[in-house]
Formats: C-alpha cells, structure tokens, sequence
C-alpha cells in the first residue's frame, strides 16, 4: 500500500476530515488532499505528527511493503529464468562430459604409446634381427 492510500485510510479510519486533520497537523486542507492524492508528500516533520496521531510507525508509513501496522507483505517467490532441476541436470550432463573426454585423451595417449613400442619392435626386428626392448615404465 502507498503513501497517499496508508494516509486517506488512517483518517478516514479515525473519522476525521481531510480539514480537521489540516488543523492539527498546521497545514492547509489542500496540502492534506495533495498528500491523499499522491501529488505531493508530507515533510518529515509532518509525517512524525501523523505517525503519532494515528499511532503507527514512520516505518509504516514509508515502507510500502508493510499493509496494516506492523504486518509485511509475504515476499513472492521470484521466477527463476533456468528451473533448478533443469541446471542440476545440465551440470551433470556436463560433468559426465568432462569424464568422457579425460579418458578419451588418456586412451589415445596409451594407444599412441603402444604403437609407438610396436614401431620400435619392427625396426629392431628389420635392423638386428632381434628384438631386446628395455621396458622402463
């Protein structure tokens, strides 16, 4: 609720007229309808005078999330733009991903290794005729 609303509700909640409710602030009739109206605000001053005559807080009045005297609107929960269990599943996705490629790069270098040895044997096997590979891991 804003300002302007809060302000008409409290008077009209006490029964008073926007003219008496000038009186006992010190300010013109008009200026109460301005404020009413949202066409203008109430100086600081203003608004601790109406604080106390209608009893509430100056939170209440400036605090446009707050509907009745100390009561807040409930917060609506916010959309989000990804639902969660979608980005839970495209991290996991992503995850399995990673795991598929480190061992798909590990495979190619061991298959690499291996024909590498298998070269070596064949050219000493052409070269000497025998085969005497000192595997050093």
């Amino acid at each position: 609720m804003q300002l302007a609303e809060k302000l008409a509700a409290l008077r009209k909640n006490k029964g008073i007229s926007q003219l008496e409710l000038a009186e006992m602030v010190g300010v013109s009739r008009q200026a109460v309808s301005r404020w009413e109206s949202s066409t203008s605000m109430p100086s600081t001053e203003n608004l601790r005078v109406l604080a106390e005559l209608y009893h509430v807080s100056l939170e209440y009045l400036l605090d446009d999330t707050i509907q009745e005297t100390g009561q807040k609107k409930p917060e609506e929960p916010k959309e989000e733009s990804v639902p969660r269990r979608t980005r839970i599943v495209i991290g996991i996705v992503l995850a399995v991903l990673v795991v598929a490629l480190v061992l798909a790069f590990a495979a190619s270098k061991a298959e690499n290794k291996v024909h590498a040895i298998k070269d070596l044997e064949k050219s000493e096997i052409e070269t000497t005729g025998e085969v005497s590979i000192d595997f050093a891991w």
